[in-house]
């Protein structure tokens, strides 16, 4: 009854039946239920209830469907306060703890990308290098692989991160990835004044 109120966006009905679950107190349903009630609270324009809900659900209980989700949302919360260092630890339950590949891949480059708002360079270098390594999808692989390169370049390193480019280009030549490291290599030295090599 409460998800559906969810979707119907009857929140008063929603929190009712949530709460009355609670009371049951099961460990599966209790990331169900938080993440539902820190949905409502989104909703309702309450971001800071929300992420203590979805908190709440995320220490107890990995197993279920919905804690990828719910570490997103939390992540994606604690990003737009600029805890950025919050939304790392967020996005790194989702990276290990997610029930799919696709889930651990998406937590993963979120993680990454929540590191390079902190400036953090080598640690997200090394967490888009470690998603690339543990992804099957080759779309997805050569993507991890430019956002690892995109990282090198932010940090300072123009030809080492050209390096990276080179090597997408040539091992997923079929990708938006590879156009995309065509594009930043031409950019580059489009920058630096060097028209020939753009």
């Amino acid at each position: 009854e409460g998800r559906t109120s969810v979707a119907i966006q009857d929140y008063e009905r929603a929190v009712t039946a949530l709460r009355r679950a609670q009371e049951f107190d099961k460990d599966e349903l209790r990331v169900d239920v938080r993440y539902f009630l820190g949905v409502v609270a989104e909703a309702r324009g309450n971001p800071e209830q929300a992420l203590v809900a979805y908190s709440d659900g995320l220490s107890h209980h990995k197993g279920s469907e919905w804690f990828a989700e719910a570490g997103m949302r939390a992540g994606a919360l604690a990003s737009e306060r600029g805890d950025h260092a919050a939304a790392v630890q967020y996005y790194e339950k989702v990276r290990k703890h997610g029930r799919t590949p696709r889930e651990k891949y998406d937590g993963g480059m979120h993680k990454g990308e929540a590191l390079m708002a902190t400036e953090e360079w080598q640690r997200a270098i090394t967490t888009f290098r470690d998603v690339a390594e543990r992804t099957a999808n080759v779309d997805l692989r050569s993507d991890a692989y430019r956002m690892e390169a995109r990282v090198v370049a932010e940090s300072g390193d123009p030809d080492r991160a050209e390096e990276l480019y080179l090597v997408i280009i040539e091992k997923f030549p079929r990708t938006e990835a590879a156009a995309e490291a065509q594009f930043a290599i031409a950019e580059r030295w489009d920058r630096e004044g060097d028209l020939v090599k753009a």
